[in-house]
């Protein structure tokens, strides 16, 4: 085997080892950002919605003006999802924090893997190298 062969059986090696790994935690982040991003939707949809029923008649279900029902319940669903988002927030920080230093961990591991691999084939090549010229200098 080549040292070329095995540098490059090093590097696939340490990559199916950690990229599996980060991706995962890459996907979790990306869906609790999709869930707080669907939160705040939420809250701007009811937000809107409730100021429409109490101010435009143009727009309201009722095509009244003041906060009747149907402007109570999409104030109470605005409400909702705000609290809702305010509270997952907390978690969903300290939890994307934890994933992101897990990756940050991981890419490092990878390349210091990677990068003693490398190196320890090259020691042997070099080593080899070495041995073969001493070889030649007995002969």
């Amino acid at each position: 085997m080549t040292a070329i062969s095995q540098d490059k059986d090093a590097r696939t090696a340490a990559i199916k080892f950690y990229e599996p790994k980060i991706k995962d935690a890459a996907a979790q982040i990306a869906a609790i950002r999709a869930h707080e991003t669907t939160l705040a939707n939420r809250v701007a949809k009811f937000t809107r919605l409730s100021g429409c029923e109490s101010d435009d008649p143009t727009c309201s279900t009722t095509h009244k003006t003041g906060c009747g029902h149907w402007c109570t319940y999409y104030a109470a669903q605005a409400r909702t999802a705000k609290a809702t988002l305010a509270r997952d927030r907390v978690t969903d920080r300290a939890k994307i924090a934890t994933l992101q230093a897990k990756i940050d961990d991981w890419q490092r591991a990878q390349t210091t893997e990677t990068s003693s691999r490398v190196g320890a084939i090259a020691a042997d090549q070099d080593l080899l190298a070495g041995q073969r010229g001493e070889h030649l200098l007995r002969v």
